[in-house]
C-alpha cells in the first residue's frame, strides 16, 4: 500500500478553485493539511482514500476529513472538533437508462413548455429531484443519490460498514427507478412540480417512496 504525503504535504486544492480567487486558494492551502492518501490501484480493488484536516481558524478548532471511494460509491466523513460531532455523507451515482431520460424530457417539456433551456432548446438540463434523506437527483444522463448521518463524538466507519451502506443506497435507487418505470407518465406528472429558475422537476416523496 502506497501512502503519500504523510503528515507533511499541504492539501491539494482542485484546479477549478484555484482559478476562482487567489485569496481563497491561499487561505485553504494554508489551513488544510493532507495526512494520508491512497490512490486507486494501491489498495483493494476499486478503493481509494484520503485523510486531511483543516487547522483551526479564529472561530473554531478545525475539522478532520476522511474520504473513501469504492468504485462509483463515496463516503465522506467530517469530524467537527468544536461540536464533537461526525457527519457522514454516503453518495453513489450511475448512468440513467434511455427510457428514464425520455420520461424526464417529456415531463419537462410538458410542464413548462415555454421555458428556454440553457443548452439551446434541448432539455438535457432537466432533472428529477426527491428532496429527502436520502436525496436523489436523476439527470438525463446520470443519477446522484446522497444520504447524511450526524453522530455524536468521533465515529469513523469501517470499510465493511461503508460498503453495506452504499449497497443499501443502490437498492433505494433501484426501487425508485422501478416506480418510475412502471408508472404512467401522466400519473408521474400529477405528483411533479416544475421550477422555472432551476430547470428542476421535484417529485412528491409520498409518491416516489
Amino acid at each position: 500500500m502506497n501512502i503519500k504525503n504523510l503528515f507533511k504535504t499541504k492539501f491539494n486544492l482542485p484546479i477549478k478553485y484555484k482559478k476562482i480567487d487567489p485569496l481563497v486558494n491561499r487561505v485553504i492551502n494554508e489551513n488544510y493539511q493532507s495526512i494520508a492518501k491512497v490512490d486507486r490501484g494501491n489498495s483493494f480493488k476499486g478503493h481509494s482514500f484520503n485523510i486531511h484536516f483543516r487547522c483551526g481558524l479564529e472561530h473554531d478548532k478545525g475539522l478532520i476529513h476522511v474520504t473513501n471511494a469504492y468504485y462509483s460509491g463515496y463516503v465522506h466523513q467530517e469530524y467537527n472538533i468544536d461540536e464533537h460531532k461526525t457527519t457522514t455523507t454516503y453518495s453513489t451515482h450511475g448512468t440513467v437508462p434511455k427510457w428514464l431520460k425520455e420520461k424526464i424530457v417529456t415531463i419537462g417539456e410538458t410542464l413548462q413548455p415555454n421555458i428556454a433551456s440553457p443548452s439551446g432548446g434541448s432539455y438535457n438540463t432537466w432533472f428529477f429531484n426527491v428532496d429527502e434523506n436520502p436525496a436523489l437527483n436523476i439527470y438525463t444522463t446520470e443519477y446522484v443519490l446522497k444520504y447524511n448521518v450526524v453522530a455524536e463524538g468521533v465515529k469513523f466507519n469501517s470499510h465493511f460498514d461503508n460498503i453495506n451502506e452504499l449497497k443499501e443506497l443502490t437498492q433505494h435507487y433501484r426501487k425508485i427507478r422501478e416506480k418510475l418505470k412502471y408508472s404512467d407518465i401522466n400519473e408521474i406528472m400529477q405528483h411533479t412540480k416544475g421550477h422555472l429558475d432551476l430547470y428542476m422537476l421535484s417529485i412528491s416523496k409520498n409518491f416516489i417512496l
